[in-house]
């Protein structure tokens, strides 16, 4: 009974770790890792101050379960700065919002797209020519697959330190170099991966510390950018997707099976003991 009680165990525990694919995209339960490859514009300014806008395109390579094939996992951010302190040193704390008037819907921050062209390339030089074609090979117009943002829950934040350079010598650093980092905690507002999330401890949210997203990543120098971009980045985000209905499912089955054995066993012993009486 023991054996056979872990061997169940064992197996349940396997199908709580199972892994989700679609579109190309692995989810691993529980938590599921995204890593990207970024490049950033600043719109109609030099050095980033309050009320200026960053845009950026990104492309996520893999997650902790696999690289991404055969589609293309791409992605567009837009934000605007809210605040700029100085941070005692060389640089300077952002805190970032959505942007009025910017790409996307109210709130939206951050979207992702399922791109079947598979035509975006950020590493070197890149292969788009301009925002607006590096916008286009991001997938920008098509349907979302995913978008984050402020719905305005307390636990949701964007912040950043970055050096205090222009956007000219940001460019001219090597793209080893890094200039910056920032973390953001945001909610999904629209889901069309077929999968469903569930929220994430957050430490350092202000609410409950719950949050459907995460993520944190470095800006690095520009280097061979010519195409308008200023900056290079990486970033990894974590995402919580919950068992399909079918795996929970599945999962009542083993669990009702695991009493039903046990039940058939011990009965089995009881009737076995009174016969010898």
């Amino acid at each position: 009974m023991v054996t056979t009680f872990r061997s169940t165990i064992l197996a349940i525990s396997l199908l709580l770790s199972s892994s989700l694919v679609t579109a190309g995209v692995i989810y691993t339960q529980p938590v599921t890792s995204l890593n990207d490859d970024s490049i950033t514009h600043l719109i109609n300014s030099v050095i980033l101050n309050p009320g200026d806008r960053l845009q950026g395109v990104f492309e996520i390579s893999s997650t902790n379960g696999g690289a991404i094939a055969p589609t293309e996992l791409t992605g567009i951010y837009d934000i605007t700065v809210l605040s700029k302190v100085s941070d005692g040193g060389t640089g300077f704390d952002y805190t970032f919002g959505p942007s009025s008037g910017g790409l996307f819907s109210s709130g939206t921050m951050i979207r992702f797209y399922e791109d079947v062209s598979n035509d975006l390339d950020l590493t070197g030089s890149t292969n788009c020519s301009s925002p607006t074609d590096c916008l286009s090979k991001a997938g920008f117009g098509g349907t979302g697959y995913l978008s984050l943002g402020f719905s305005g829950d307390t636990d949701e934040f964007w912040a950043a330190n970055l050096v205090d350079l222009t956007t000219a010598e940001i460019l001219a650093l090597p793209s080893t170099t890094v200039v910056g980092s920032f973390s953001n905690a945001l909610s999904i507002l629209e889901n069309n991966t077929g999968v469903s999330f569930g929220s994430l401890d957050c430490p350092l949210c202000t609410g409950d510390g719950e949050i459907d997203w995460l993520a944190s990543g470095t800006f690095l120098g520009g280097g061979s950018l010519t195409n308008g971009f200023f900056a290079r980045g990486d970033m990894t985000g974590f995402l919580a997707p919950i068992p399909e209905p079918g795996s929970m499912s599945l999962l009542l089955a083993a669990l009702l099976g695991l009493f039903a054995v046990g039940f058939c066993r011990t009965q089995e012993s009881i009737t076995g003991k009174n016969s010898a009486v």
